[in-house]
Order: C-alpha cells, then sequence, then structure tokens
C-alpha cells in the first residue's frame, strides 16, 4: 500500500505537469514549480523502489507491481494522451531531473506530423537530451542520421539562403536523394521551435527563387514531383501560381497532371487555387520574378493554420471513436502553439469551430464542448489582451462560447480576474462577465462559495455589475461566506438590488458572529434607505446597554440618519438625551455626538 501511494503521488504530479503546460509557458515560474515537483516525487519513489514502470490502459496507469489500475481527473488526461500517441508503457529511472520531465511533457503537446517527421517521439526525445525516461512507442522509425550534410542543415538553421544556394548547385539532383536530403532536414527541424522552423523553410524557399541555373532549376523540378510530401508542400506552398508554373516542364510529367496535384495539395491546406489551368510558362519574366520576391516576403503560415481550423471544423461532425479522440487532440496540441506564438487568429478560429460543433445534442458535440473548454483555458489571456470587440457583437468568440459551454467560459474567465497580475486585464475580464451573464446569474452562483475568497469576491462583484433580482440567491449564499470580504462585497451588491428581500437578507447578517460582517451590514442597509429597515436597526440600538458592541451601534446610529423616518429621529433622540452613572464613559458620549449629528443632518433637534 505504501509502495502503491509513492507511485500514485508520483504519476500525478507528471500528469498535474503536463496540465500545467497547457496554460502556462515551459518557462513560466509556475510550470517549473509544477516540474520540479514532479521530479522531486518521482525521485522519492525511485530512490525507494528502483526504476518506475507505467503502462497506459483502458481503466488508467497500470504500475510494474501487483497493484490495481491507477486513475483520476488528472492523470486521465495524460493516460489518454498516452494512448492517443501510442505509447504503452514508460519507465522512469532514478536521477531524471525536471529538465528531462519537462522535455517529456512539452513533447506530449507537440503535433503528431511533426513528432512522426522526428522519427517518433522516442527519437524526438533523444534529440533534446533526454536519458531517463524509457518510452516504448509502437509503429515508430528511427530518425537516420543527418550524414555529410551538416553543413547544409547548418546554412538552413542559420537562414543563410546564399550558403544554402551554393550547396544546393554541388549536390545530386536525383529525385531519390534530393527526397532523402530534405527529408533529413525536416527531422532536423522538427525539434526547434515554430518561428524557427518557418525561418528555415522560407531561407530555403528563397535560394531557389528564381531558379536561373540550370541545378536549382533541376531541384525545383523534383520538389514539385515530390509535391505529395509535407516538406515539399511547405516549399510549393511559398511560390505564386507563375512561379509553380514556370517549373513544370522540367518535372518530366504532363503538366495538367501536375497542376491537379500541386492543386490538391494546396487545397488541403486551404489556399486559394486559380480556377483555370496553370499557364505553360518556360522562364518567368521580371516583374513575375519581382512578384515572387515580394510573395515569399509576406509569407505567413499563420494564414493557413487559420484556414487548416476551419477546415478541420467542417469535418468534425462526421467524425467518430478513435478519429474523432485524434483530431481534437491535434486542435488542442495546435492551440498550445497559436497561444505561444499570439496567433490570434488561429485561436478564434479554434474558438469559433469548436462552439459551432458544440450546440448540438449529439456525441461528438459533447466531446466538441469539453474540448472547448480546454481551449478557453489555454487561450482566453491572449484573447483578452488582444481583443476590442464590444461583447455585444454576436461575432464574439466568448459570445459563441457561451452558448456551447456557458459554464466553463464563465469560470476561465473568473480564474483570470482574479488571478492575472494586470489591472486593465482584470478590468476588462469583469465587463465581460458582467456582460456575458446579463439575464443569467445562476451562472456565477457555484463560484460565490469558492473556497478562493478572490475567486468568490469577482463573483459578486460581477452580480453587481449583472444587478436585478435574480442575483439575490447567489447574494445570499455569499453572504455566508467564510471570508469576510465575499460577505462584505455580497452586502453592497444585495444594497444595490435594493428590494425587500435584499433588506430582509441583509437584516439577517446584523446577527452573524463576525463583528466586521454585522458592521457592514448596519452600513449598507442605511444605504440602501429604505425605511422598513428601521424596525430592525432600532431592535439593535436599543437591545441590552449602549457599551455592548459600541462599533456595531455605531453603525446602526449612522444607517438610522440616513434612513430619515420619524422612528428614527426618536430613537436617536433617546440615545442623544440618555442620563445615568453609567453613561458618562467615553464611548457611550461618542455614540451620544453621532446620534446629535445624525439628527441634525436630518433637520431635527436633539431634544
Amino acid at each position: 500500500m505504501v509502495r502503491f501511494e509513492a507511485a500514485r503521488q508520483a504519476v500525478r504530479a507528471v500528469a498535474s505537469a503536463f496540465r500545467t503546460l497547457r496554460l502556462y509557458p515551459l518557462s513560466h515560474a509556475r510550470t517549473v514549480e509544477a516540474l520540479e515537483a514532479a521530479r522531486a516525487a518521482v525521485e522519492a519513489y525511485t530512490a525507494v523502489y528502483g526504476v518506475m514502470g507505467v503502462t497506459t490502459s483502458a481503466q488508467g496507469l497500470v504500475f510494474d507491481f501487483p497493484a490495481r489500475p491507477y486513475d483520476d481527473d488528472v492523470v486521465a488526461d495524460l493516460a489518454r494522451t498516452l494512448r492517443a500517441r501510442a505509447v504503452p508503457a514508460l519507465r522512469f529511472l532514478h536521477g531524471i531531473s525536471s529538465a528531462e520531465l519537462g522535455e517529456f511533457v512539452a513533447a506530449l503537446h507537440l503535433p503528431r506530423p511533426q513528432i512522426d517527421r522526428a522519427g517518433g517521439l522516442r527519437a524526438h526525445l533523444s534529440t533534446r537530451g533526454v536519458r531517463n525516461l524509457v518510452l516504448e512507442t509502437v509503429g515508430e522509425t528511427r530518425a537516420p542520421g543527418a550524414g555529410p550534410i551538416e553543413s547544409l542543415v547548418d546554412a538552413v538553421e542559420a537562414g543563410d539562403s546564399d550558403r544554402i544556394a551554393a550547396y544546393l548547385q554541388q549536390v545530386d539532383a536525383e529525385d531519390e536523394a534530393l527526397r532523402q536530403l530534405f527529408r533529413t532536414i525536416d527531422r532536423r527541424l522538427v525539434s526547434q521551435s515554430r518561428q524557427q522552423q518557418l525561418r528555415a523553410w522560407k531561407a530555403i524557399g528563397q535560394s531557389l527563387a528564381p531558379p536561373r541555373a540550370p541545378g536549382l532549376r533541376a531541384i525545383c523540378a523534383a520538389i514539385v514531383r515530390a509535391v505529395d510530401e509535407p516538406w515539399a508542400a511547405t516549399l510549393i506552398a511559398q511560390w505564386p501560381p507563375v512561379a509553380v508554373a514556370s517549373l513544370e516542364a522540367y518535372s518530366g510529367e504532363g503538366a495538367e497532371a501536375t497542376g491537379r496535384r500541386i492543386g490538391d495539395v494546396l487545397r488541403s491546406v486551404r489556399r486559394p487555387i486559380p480556377a483555370a489551368a496553370l499557364p505553360a510558362v518556360t522562364e518567368p519574366s521580371p516583374s513575375e520574378v519581382h512578384g515572387a520576391a515580394e510573395a515569399f516576403a509576406s509569407w505567413d503560415a499563420r494564414r493557413l493554420r487559420e484556414q487548416a481550423v476551419r477546415a478541420w471544423g467542417e469535418l468534425l461532425p462526421q467524425a467518430g471513436g478513435a478519429d474523432l479522440t485524434a483530431m481534437l487532440a491535434e486542435l488542442e496540441t495546435a492551440v498550445v502553439s497559436m497561444v505561444q506564438e499570439d496567433d490570434i487568429g488561429g485561436i478564434l478560429a479554434a474558438v469559433e469551430v469548436l462552439s459551432a460543433a458544440g450546440s448540438r445534442s449529439d456525441a461528438p458535440s459533447e466531446a466538441a464542448r469539453t474540448m472547448l473548454a480546454r481551449v478557453l483555458s489555454l487561450s482566453a489571456r491572449p484573447l483578452l489582451e488582444h481583443l476590442t470587440a464590444d461583447p455585444s457583437d454576436p461575432g464574439h468568440p466568448f459570445v459563441q462560447a457561451m452558448r456551447s459551454a456557458p459554464g466553463e467560459t464563465v469560470r476561465v474567465l473568473l480564474e483570470i480576474s482574479a488571478e492575472d497580475t494586470r489591472i486593465q486585464i482584470r478590468r476588462r475580464t469583469v465587463d465581460l462577465l458582467a456582460a456575458l451573464a446579463a439575464g443569467r446569474p445562476e451562472l456565477l452562483t457555484p463560484h460565490v462559495m469558492d473556497s478562493r475568497w478572490y475567486v468568490a469576491r469577482n463573483a459578486v462583484t460581477v452580480l453587481e455589475r449583472v444587478g436585478g433580482e435574480g442575483t439575490m440567491p447567489a447574494l445570499r449564499a455569499a453572504m455566508v461566506h467564510g471570508d469576510g470580504h465575499v460577505r462584505r462585497e455580497a452586502l453592497r451588491a444585495a444594497a444595490a438590488v435594493g428590494t425587500v428581500d435584499a433588506m430582509e437578507a441583509m437584516a439577517e447578517a446584523l446577527y452573524h458572529p463576525d463583528a466586521e460582517t454585522r458592521q457592514a451590514a448596519a452600513h449598507w442597509l442605511g444605504v440602501m434607505g429604505r425605511p422598513e429597515a428601521a424596525a430592525v436597526l432600532v431592535a439593535i440600538l436599543e437591545g441590552g446597554s449602549l457599551l455592548d458592541q459600541v462599533d456595531l451601534k455605531r453603525e446602526v446610529i449612522r444607517a438610522l440618519g440616513r434612513i430619515g423616518t420619524p422612528a428614527c429621529a426618536q430613537a436617536l433622540r433617546r440615545v442623544a438625551t440618555a442620563a445615568g452613572p453609567l453613561l458618562r464613559r467615553r464611548a457611550v458620549e461618542e455614540l451620544k455626538q453621532e446620534a446629535a449629528a445624525a439628527l441634525a443632518r436630518m433637520g431635527e433637534s436633539a431634544t
């Protein structure tokens, strides 16, 4: 049992780090803290029991010693991802570092094609220096070494177009050799950041355009013939149609057939394809060369990714089972990259397609709503930072998300309003929540009792902005929250509601065990100013000696002065003119002065 508990804590810590990386970059303090906690938990196990083996199953994670499968809401997320990545088993070795764990959980967030191009998850982690984590994988191939092309790879990684062109003119232009060359480059680049990959492929594209030298023309023609491969499609997608057409004569295939293949590939990434066949030309003109150079300079893969996400959304309603799970996992991984690159267009597209897919009641829609909640957790902060759209706009991403996942949308925004360090973001979030929850205050009810007082307080603040009698059930609950900040905020919000129900709830708070809550209830009853509140305030004032609960009675006196009814004036006069041996004490004299001042503000005499 002790061993099982140690293993359970270790895998849960790793799963928690995996989940944290969805919300924060790898270098963020919270991610670093989560990875260090995971390392400590794994080390605590391996120091006593040796290697920790874990196998994935439909019931969760199974350890390499007799024990039941383990699963919970945190570990289930990691187990699903491992199954989706075809990782049936993994072994954590003694001495594993937090950096190695960071590489592991980061790799699980990468797109599947990127992992495949690297030769599989195991090969990718090996190139990243992970030695104390052993993975068993299904269907992987080992990435071959770069061999004698290191100088070319170095030039590509440096983005040096001239060096790339000089090297390419010396290589064998035979198709298979070129394919192996570019596949090796692709494997080397895949472990780098998205921005570094884009710069490298752009440098290769610029080194090949315009292909004036015969050797480069032959290479470009070979790329056209290899258009079905990802690296070739990446290069061709950068070239203007006229530049592609100028290479068809060198491809050795029919221009019409080649054009159709290129069109199919470009359509897969949603690039606009000319309706007419590409023109057959033998050499680009100077103006065409200039146009190609401008196209390279303005190339942006984000637009292609946004269009691909929208195309993915069109396929989602027809997907099911394993296909649906894989599609959702790929989208989640893509959103992580979009957040890291501030790709707002791509994030908006993801929220839009998931909101639309989640508006129905079938199984794919339920899965889409679940994924929408996770995408919002990942991307809400950058959206709030960059969006200026009015929440009344039906196309606003959070308005769309509210249609499919209202509860999760509210939860994510409340988390941001409570935890973001920038006051302008917190204010913008509260404004947005008030607009989204208008007419639907019940969405905030679960959050007013959150154990984190700052989250509950913000929920109450939003309820105050929403207003209306419908907010009172949630405000009543907040008045008995365990933290005084929340109770006092709820009393202020109830005073703004101003109904009889609000007054009665605030009157009940006059008898709360906490002194500050009682004083706040008296203050806001006075601010509300309803004459019906005078009776309970007078009862508090005249209950027992004036020396009992002096601070509360001071607030009651001020509240009665604000309400200003004849009954209030009579009660205040009794305090102002009270006499007796005990009434010479300083505290009571101060209360008498407060009563006289309240009467003066009412235009009444103290006698």
